[in-house]
């Protein structure tokens, strides 16, 4: 009997713990269900993401691979066009002062390059495959976009310079970034795009040096005064709209441009096409930079060097220099790619990444300078932008280029600063 009691007691203890094992196991189950529904709506939280005019903060879901080299060239870009604009004075250094007519310096040279880089992310950007509906409307936001923001700060700048135009740098950008997207998207055969942009040209070159311009001009007198741009600029603008005497920016110039632009998304191909084997992509856009440099010095004997006019000439050699630069970036960050050296360039990423946002707010820091804030010292009226070139920097550097110099420098560590404050937010404002 004691026998019996002892296994019947020993049966009921095993059945205590199976039941209190279950109960526990049911109890771990429900927490985890509630772990993953807080999870669940965790995540979808995480996943809800406000955009206001496309300022951008990643999510939890996995980045875009960008091209890191394009990120610092754009940046290397920036910087140059930062200390061309932001000279102090008319006291300009050599490789920061853009010729006047015929010529080349190294100032000439930042405008292109914002044209190569559009060129070249149009085939980073626009996928043959996709739909061509959604893109192409994409493609007319963002030519619309660009379009108002350039004449917006046109009429801003119209207070401080007497004078409205229409066109601008960023209309000229969005111009050649409509043509270019646009028939890259719906002409996939790259043999009628080269056909197309060869037409641009042609109809450049018949125009601007052969065609009998009136009002005494004539044919192949490309002055600032007569040319056919001018002239064309003058028939639809007039001339309270536009640059005088000739717009460097104007309306028919803007095909040579086109060109250029062109010539970046001749690289971006390259690229696709190469992208798995970084030193023969290197090697190719090499000879690339070689062919556009020796077009262009045989257009030299043809047509001078002129950025106000965008002639041949120019448009190739600064197409070879874009993708010199390029690819010169490409073999320090991507075939290179020392990582304390990657470090000290990171501040051209950061500049990089927030381009449009910083070409505005720049040129709306110099009119807030220039119209709103005066002093007054002994008597004087001085806007903020002279008195801080004149009593901060001209009185601690006596020489008047190194003090513009300067001025030059200070915008630009501000604008560092404030794009690497947007870097670490991770606010990246696009359109």
């Amino acid at each position: 009997m004691q026998q019996e009691e002892h296994e019947s007691l020993k049966q009921a203890k095993v059945s205590i713990n199976q039941n209190q094992n279950l109960g526990s196991q049911f109890e771990n189950l429900e927490q985890q269900q509630g772990i993953k529904q807080k999870l669940l709506f965790q995540d979808e939280q995480q996943t809800q993401q406000i955009v206001i005019f496309n300022i951008q903060k990643p999510v939890a879901a996995a980045p875009k691979q960008r091209l890191e080299c394009l990120d610092i060239y754009r940046g290397l870009t920036m910087v140059g066009m930062i200390l061309v604009d932001n000279m102090g004075n008319s006291s300009v250094i050599w490789p920061l002062d853009e010729t006047q007519w015929n010529g080349l310096s190294t100032a000439d040279c930042v405008f292109p390059s914002f044209l190569f880089i559009s060129g070249m992310a149009i085939t980073l950007a626009i996928k043959h495959n996709g739909n061509k509906k959604q893109q192409f409307v994409r493609i007319l936001e963002r030519f619309i976009k660009l379009f108002v923001i350039g004449v917006a700060l046109n009429a801003a700048c119209a207070n401080y310079q007497q004078h409205f135009r229409i066109m601008g740098v960023l209309q000229r950008i969005a111009i050649c970034y409509f043509v270019t997207s646009t028939s890259y998207l719906f002409l996939q055969n790259f043999a009628v795009q080269f056909v197309l942009n060869g037409v641009f040209l042609l109809i450049y070159i018949y125009f601007m040096y052969f065609f009998d311009v009136p009002d005494g001009c004539g044919a192949n007198n490309v002055t600032p005064t007569c040319n056919f741009g001018r002239y064309l600029d003058m028939q639809i603008f007039t001339l309270n709209y536009m640059m005088k005497p000739s717009d460097p920016e104007g309306l028919f110039t803007t095909l040579g441009a086109l060109v250029t632009t062109f010539i970046g998304l001749c690289y971006g191909l390259v690229l696709q096409e190469f992208k798995a084997e970084k030193k023969k992509l290197s090697f190719i856009w090499f000879i690339m930079s070689l062919v556009l440099v020796f077009i262009g010095g045989i257009c030299c004997f043809l047509t001078p060097i002129n950025k106000k006019v965008w002639s041949p000439s120019f448009a190739f050699i600064v197409g070879s220099m874009s993708g010199a630069f390029l690819n010169l970036c490409f073999i320090i960050i991507d075939i290179y790619n020392n990582s304390k050296l990657n470090k000290y360039l990171e501040f051209l990423k950061w500049l990089g990444l927030n381009p449009l946002f910083v070409f505005v707010a720049m040129i709306w820091l110099e009119l807030i300078m220039l119209l709103n804030i005066h002093l007054y010292v002994d008597g004087t009226r001085y806007n903020l932008w002279n008195f801080i070139t004149e009593y901060v920097f001209l009185s601690a550097y006596i020489n008047s280029y190194v003090a513009s110099l300067a001025v030059s420098i200070f915008h630009l560590l501000l604008w560092i600063g404030i794009c690497y404050y947007l870097y670490k937010r991770k606010v990246f404002i696009k359109l």
